[in-house]
């Protein structure tokens, strides 16, 4: 069945110079946190899954990166503002507590936790608490700003602190928002956090807490939907915004005045959430954070799973993309089309995207699904018409390049894929691996699917590469541990190859001359075999990086791009005797995917943040 083409656009206009790298884009990305400076609310920070912290000085119409001294592949889940101090940040993230002191211009790392919440004392502002998830759990308390940290665990269960809220007014009581195995709710503190004590919402997820401002018994936590306490959490009571609250925002101004995002749309309240109204349609892509300009009540802004940061100036009731510059969009999977075509496909752990001008603008594909990730991507090389997509519900595929797309999934009985890939001589011949059930095999364009895992072990298998001058020559990444084997016969029995890496295989790919390449975790170096050999050996290594992306030249064999964990992107003259790092103007140095153009004029990189970018030789 044909499903319709819906986009949203998302144009980027980069120009391109040579030798060196340009971001293309989409822009946007899972977006986690976000701040506004109370002091210059036109000063907004976005804390991003993949690509740090974002900084805009102009409500968002603009975002520029700010990473310098931040782990590259932190997790940005939590943002606070000194609200006497507007240079002091602090970023709550997967690889700890980064703190600034220049507005975000760079950052110092001084607790070493995953940590989920951020506060910060808003009468003693070098007070700044922590919420924590890792080993040990729960809060700890910095009262130098940000630079020495403490456990303030007592009566606080070990499990993770997602949320903190402070008194604005009694400001030694702080609230915790829990989640974890031996009891979840609201905690409370009335000793700056000495010692904690339950103050209701039990057996609750709670990751928001809100203090009202101007009443400070009133708190807010939103969890298994949103409940409102008016005498400081000792009774809560369900307010009606709806059974699935994703974020909510008070009016500083006015506290009165509350806005929800929800399953439903936005909603707005103007009674201390008593009632509800639908304001507006959410944004696209989902909700995560909703934050409002206390100086203009009707201006919000929302961070988004897929699509970056909107701004409503309507109290909701329409939203804006307000995302330029704001690339931190991870692309697992890449396709840059044969032809004249000029078409470019991405695809996020949350949409699928499109370009038809080398990445010039881009389009959100919404027949192919955004709620799991987009794993691979592959294309005809005889008809760049033929688009093949790799989900955790199958394979899609179009055939008019990208217009209308429909699942090709007839005899695929598991669709969880992990990998796809076609024969470049008979492309009408497809492999897909999956997660449970090894490597399915088409004959016939995806039209239909056959079981074709004889002799590889029972489970799943990761990646998958064809020969593409010798197409029964098929190699593949399956068991565990992870171990690579090969078939002689298109797939129809496998053995063993004799590899099997200390870490799980991430990138197999066979160049012209018939050699097999591979990359794998924790070993930072190649591993390759000739077609006709018997034995492996390895390449130098790759700058002490994890090797994610293979990619060998097809014109000219000797020729090797990789694309690694930490050290962006680099290429061999000779077969990997040795390697030259490729980074000029590259901004992420985790790199996924890599693609050539068919004129071999243009790199195309994948990044685990920063979207797609491109290289132009000269």
């Amino acid at each position: 069945m044909a499903l319709s083409f819906v986009v949203w656009t998302f144009p980027h206009t980069a120009t391109a110079a040579l030798n060196q790298w340009t971001a293309r884009g989409p822009k946007g990305g899972e977006i986690d946190s976000l701040a506004i400076d109370p002091s210059h609310p036109a000063t907004l920070y976005a804390g991003a899954f993949w690509g740090g912290v974002f900084k805009s000085t102009d409500s968002g119409v603009h975002w520029s990166q700010m990473t310098n001294g931040m782990d590259p592949l932190a997790i940005v889940r939590a943002l606070a503002v000194d609200p006497t101090n507007s240079e002091n940040v602090y970023a709550g993230t997967s690889s700890g507590l980064y703190t600034s002191n220049d507005g975000g211009a760079t950052w110092s790392l001084g607790l070493y936790r995953d940590v989920q919440a951020v506060a910060v004392d808003p009468a003693t502002p070098t007070t700044v608490y922590a919420g924590t998830c890792s080993d040990p759990d729960g809060l700890y308390k910095s009262t130098d700003g940000g630079v020495n940290w403490s456990a303030s665990n007592s009566g606080l269960p070990t499990h993770c602190v997602d949320s903190l809220a402070v008194d604005p007014v009694s400001t030694g009581t702080i609230y915790a928002g829990t989640t974890g195995q031996l009891s979840n709710g609201v905690f409370k503190s009335t000793n700056g956090a000495a010692s904690w004590s339950p103050s209701g919402l039990a057996q609750y997820t709670v990751f928001d807490l809100i203090v009202d401002p101007s009443n400070h018994s009133t708190i807010y936590a939103i969890g298994n939907g949103a409940d409102k306490s008016t005498d400081g959490g000792q009774t809560w009571s369900r307010m009606s915004a709806g059974q699935y609250v994703v974020a909510l925002a008070l009016v500083a101004s006015d506290p009165s005045v509350l806005y929800a995002a929800t399953g439903s749309g936005v909603k707005g309240s103007s009674d201390g959430g008593a009632t509800w109204a639908v304001s507006g349609p959410n944004p696209p892509s989902g909700v995560s954070v909703l934050a409002v300009n206390p100086n203009r009540s009707s201006v919000l802004f929302a961070a988004t799973n897929l699509s970056g940061v909107y701004t409503s100036i309507r109290s909701g009731s329409s939203w804006t993309s307000t995302s330029a510059g704001l690339y931190a969009q991870e692309i697992p999977a890449l396709a840059v089309a044969f032809g004249p075509s000029n078409a470019v496909y991405a695809g996020t752990w949350h949409g699928f995207f499109e370009s038809f001008d080398s990445g010039a603008t881009w389009v959100l594909q919404t027949a192919v699904p955004g709620d799991q990730p987009i794993r691979d991507a592959v294309i005809n090389p005889a008809n760049a018409q033929d688009v093949y997509v790799a989900t955790d519900f199958g394979v899609y595929r179009s055939l008019d390049g990208g217009q209308t797309w429909a699942t090709a999934n007839t005899h695929l009985f598991d669709r969880e894929l992990t990998s796809i890939a076609i024969d470049p001589v008979t492309p009408s011949t497809l492999y897909v691996t999956t997660v449970s059930r090894g490597v399915y095999k088409s004959t016939d364009g995806g039209d239909t699917w056959a079981h074709s895992s004889t002799g590889l072990p029972s489970g799943g298998a990761s990646h998958i590469a064809v020969d593409p001058t010798a197409q029964s020559n098929v190699y593949v990444s399956a068991g565990n541990p992870t171990e690579v084997f090969q078939s002689s016969d298109g797939g129809a029995t496998w053995s063993a190859a004799g590899l099997t890496p200390y870490g799980p295989i991430e990138a197999i790919t066979v160049d012209t001359n018939g050699t097999v390449y591979v990359g794998a975790q924790y070993e930072y170096f190649l591993v390759k075999r000739a077609r006709t050999g018997s034995s492996w050996s390895i390449t130098a290594s790759t700058n002490d990086a994890d090797v994610h992306a293979i990619l060998a030249d097809p014109t000219n064999p000797s020729k090797l791009y990789v694309g690694t964990g930490s050290s962006g992107v680099l290429v061999s003259t000779n077969a990997g005797s040795s390697w030259t790092p490729l980074n000029s103007g590259l901004t992420e140095l985790d790199i996924l995917r890599l693609q050539l153009s068919p004129t071999g004029n243009t790199l195309y990189a994948g990044g685990a943040g920063g979207g797609v970018f491109d290289y132009e030789f000269s």
